[in-house]
């Protein structure tokens, strides 16, 4: 979900927030796509197992180990929701629970609603892009840095980079992070969100709550971010 964020009538930006996975309902493509890849998985292990060998390479590269490394850190989450959903049509309760999820996301339309008529959005829109504009020369240059900043050198594990109020600098950027950052991960608990972006009017994610791989990176339709699909 996405709304403007405008000030004096005059557009800045876009917040946006992404809902959980569990409260989409499920779509049976979706799922047949799933199953065939899962089906295809399973082939090639079973293929190995005959075998007795198989050829993969164990060279990945930093990006790869990074969603990896996110992917782990949320497999009990995985395993959880793949239980609940079983159950869920194993019970036949599938459809009351459909209803609450589509419940649920009217529920946050009203929320992202309320959030963008919040002085205090508007403050920290325009606080983080004015610290984005400052870091760096160039919009490579400040995702790079950013990322080492929130990610790698982020003390917290994978699935856990939410932690960290502010990276050490003095830069524009990271005051207005030590003063928002809390404000919306906490919006984020309480309302179960899976991550809350702030776009500038380039496209760029100048905030993201998780700090995943897709933090400081363009998704502007027309560029070039690896994200923006």
């Amino acid at each position: 979900l996405s709304t403007g964020i405008k000030q004096d009538g005059k557009l800045i930006g876009v917040f946006c927030t992404q809902m959980p996975p569990e409260s989409k309902p499920i779509d049976a493509a979706e799922a047949d796509a799933a199953s065939a890849k899962a089906a295809a998985a399973m082939a090639v292990a079973e293929e190995f197992y005959k075998t007795g060998s198989g050829t993969c390479s164990p060279t990945l590269s930093d990006t790869v180990w990074e969603v990896s490394l996110e992917q782990v850190g949320r497999l009990s989450y995985q395993f959880e929701k793949a239980q609940t959903e079983f159950a869920l049509l194993a019970s036949g309760n599938s459809q009351t629970w459909m209803g609450n999820a589509a419940a649920a996301l009217q529920a946050h339309q009203g929320y992202i609603t309320a959030e963008a008529a919040s002085p205090t959005l508007v403050e920290a829109m325009v606080a983080f892009k004015k610290g984005w504009d400052s870091f760096r020369s160039t919009d490579a240059s400040r995702q790079l840095a950013l990322q080492v900043a929130y990610i790698t050198l982020n003390e917290h594990p994978a699935g856990s980079k939410d932690q960290l109020d502010v990276a050490p600098g003095n830069e524009e950027y990271h005051v207005a992070h030590k003063q928002f950052h809390p404000q919306y991960r906490d919006i984020l608990y309480e309302r179960n969100y899976y991550d809350i972006f702030m776009l500038d009017l380039e496209g760029n994610c100048i905030y993201s709550v998780y700090k995943e791989l897709d933090f400081a990176t363009n998704f502007a339709a027309n560029g070039t971010g690896e994200w923006k699909d």
